[in-house]
């Protein structure tokens, strides 16, 4: 994908850094574990859009950890971070790469698990979308037993990055399914 169109895999290259670093700050104690997180985080929505959905995973990271008042300040500095990023923001602007003139908040309403799995599973397909989909449900499947096995207590820095993954898989799936399935291959938008 990255010799086709290189451009998008070297963009995602910051946000990928920064997630990574977040999750791995966010997985510590400290004080000072905790301050870098929350610039990890600053760092992540700053190189890309899809550093957005660190707000969730942090949130989640939080939460479970029944540490509320690192929630707190964590929430805090997720809206700040959103009001700064979305300031002059037109979300009534056409949905980027589609055909339709959704408004961007509307594109859950589009959300489609085959579509989330093709764009999961991409790098085990070229041209059609069923390997990318079956390599898609291993890796969902991968992800659920993490979940159920509690791999976020063991190794939280490896279990968050894949929960963001997954997230923005969703979230593809909801912006570009109507664009078809076989445009989840489509190495432009591929996170490898």
């Amino acid at each position: 994908g990255t010799l086709n169109f290189p451009t998008p895999a070297l963009q995602i290259l910051p946000v990928t850094l920064f997630v990574l670093l977040t999750c791995w700050l966010a997985s510590k104690t400290s004080a000072w574990a905790y301050s870098g997180s929350l610039l990890g985080l600053l760092f992540c929505i700053a190189s890309n859009g899809d550093g957005l959905f660190m707000t969730v995973v942090g949130a989640i990271v939080y939460l479970q950890r029944k540490e509320y008042k690192k929630l707190a300040g964590w929430c805090i500095c997720c809206v700040l971070a959103c009001l700064v990023y979305f300031y002059r923001y037109d979300f009534t602007v056409e949905a980027v790469h589609t055909n339709s003139n959704n408004v961007i908040l509307n594109i859950f309403q589009h959300l489609s698990p085959a579509y989330a799995l093709a764009f999961l599973g991409d790098i085990a397909a070229v041209q059609n979308p069923l390997p990318a989909i079956l390599f898609g449900i291993v890796l969902l499947g991968v992800f659920l037993w993490a979940t159920w096995d509690r791999l976020f207590e063991r190794r939280p820095a490896l279990y968050y990055p894949m929960l963001f993954v997954m997230i923005t898989g969703a979230a593809v799936s909801g912006h570009r399914s109507s664009l078809g399935l076989v445009t989840a291959l489509n190495s432009a938008y591929r996170i490898n």
